[in-house]
């Protein structure tokens, strides 16, 4: 396969899946720089204390986890 045919599946596979086929979430954070790591942590803070706002009971706590 060429080089442009490679990067046009590459480029549909990450449009239809959102993200890079091979490349994980981890290793994204890893590579990015250190102001977009903040974000990226401040982003996971934000969701962990909505969801644990909305758990009233301890065992929903954890499920939410």
């Amino acid at each position: 396969m060429s080089g442009v045919l490679v990067e046009a599946r590459v480029w549909y596979l990450s449009e239809l899946f959102g993200q890079r086929p091979g490349i994980s979430l981890r290793s994204l954070i890893a590579e990015a720089p250190p102001e977009e790591q903040v974000e990226v942590l401040r982003l996971i803070a934000d969701i962990f204390v909505n969801n644990s706002r909305e758990a009233t009971e301890p065992v929903q706590f954890l499920k939410a986890l």
